[in-house]
Parts: C-alpha cells; structure tokens; sequence
C-alpha cells in the first residue's frame, strides 16, 4: 500500500498518480514507487490534480468541498490578563471580532520565556473570511478589544507573529454525506481517499476517515 501523505514527507514532491499494468505507479521527485494500493490522504485541492485521469467524477466533486480562512496570530504579552486554562471560543451571537484564543503559556509552560503570556488567536472563518488579510495593525487592534472586553485592562505585545491559511479547515455545507458517497463510489478500485475533508472538518474525524479508508482497502484485497 502506497501512503500518500508519508511520500510527501519523505520524498518532498508527488508529481502525479498512473499506473503500470495491474500496479499503481506513483511519480515523485525522487523516483517512482509501485504498489497495489493507494491511500491518498490529501486535502481535496491537493488530491484532485492527482487523481483527475483516473476519475473526472470524483475531482469534480471534490472540488465542491469549501474550505474556511483562519488567520492564527502568535503573541507573547507581559500583561496579559486572560484567565489560566485552555483558552476560549466565541460563538456567533457573542459579536466577537475573533474567533477564540489558546493560552498556549498555560498550555505548554515550557515553552514561553518567564515573565510573559503566549497565546494564538484565531481571527476569520466562515463568519470573516476577508480577515485572513488583515495586516499586523489590523490584527493588533482586534486583539485588544477583545482583550479589554472581557478583561477590561489593555493588552501589549512583546511579539506578534501571523499565519494565514486561505483554505484552514473544511466546512461541510448541506448534502456533504452524499457528495462523500458520490466521491468515494466514483474511484477506481485500489485508489482511496482520506482526510479531514471527508467528514467534519474536525481531529476525530480525520483519524476515522484514515480508519474508514483502511476498511475499504482491506475489503477490497
């Protein structure tokens, strides 16, 4: 069985999915690799080119998984005055201008030089996803407020680093059961496909996803 998501690491670049008689050829920058099976555990704009000769359905319809925008800003502050725990989210109806924040300090002490707080505050989402672009300015000024909101004392920062992913994590809409159907019926046998992506979007589903795609292997063998 041929690992996608493995190859990437080790052999830095995939370059495209064929086959050699009965067997299943993988290309890479480094050389070729053959097996009887293949588990392409990619994101959907990642796994689409590779398997668009194999199966014009299902990269259509892996086109049609949306993707949510997060902008992850990593602070370290000497006056930081959240509470210690995990962090926070904010819902929908709490106006918030951010998504939640990790007190990642409190999370990973050892981490964080003494004397200051890190956290990493997720800005965007469905609900914002013109945030991504925000500059350093834009994202600053977000954080405080929401730090005065619900601390009431201001916020500085010692340090501000900013991430932005324009596709962060799946957003399954209305029908995505059925366009996971449609998906995984409309690939050649010995091809599969996993990620997160495939069910909700979250950790848990992921791993379940990877488990689903073994199943379907280890029947089909």
């Amino acid at each position: 069985v041929i690992f996608l998501r493995e190859l990437l690491a080790e052999r830095g670049r995939v370059l495209g999915i064929g086959r050699r008689g009965t067997a299943w050829r993988v290309d890479t920058n480094e050389g070729d690799v053959e097996g009887d099976q293949i588990v392409c555990a990619l994101p959907t704009w990642q796994a689409a080119p590779l398997i668009a000769q194999h199966s014009a359905a299902a990269t259509q319809a892996l086109s049609r998984v949306k993707y949510s925008p997060i902008l992850a800003a990593h602070w370290l502050s000497r006056d930081a005055a959240f509470p210690a725990g995990f962090g926070y989210l904010s819902g929908p109806s709490e106006g918030a201008k951010v998504l939640g924040t990790l007190f990642t300090s409190d999370l990973f002490p050892d981490r964080t030089p003494a004397g200051l707080r890190s956290g990493a505050t997720l800005i965007g989402g469905t609900r914002d996803p013109d945030a991504v672009n925000l500059d350093d300015q834009g994202v600053r000024v977000r954080i405080e407020e929401e730090h005065r909101q619900l601390t009431g004392r201001t916020l500085s920062f010692e340090h501000l680093h900013l991430v932005r992913h324009a596709r962060a994590v799946a957003v399954p809409a209305p029908g995505h059961a059925k366009l996971r159907h449609e998906i995984h019926a409309s690939l050649p046998q010995g091809l599969v496909l996993a990620g997160a992506w495939d069910c909700s979007g979250a950790m848990e589903d992921a791993a379940r996803s990877g488990r689903e795609a073994a199943d379907r292997l280890m029947g089909a063998a």
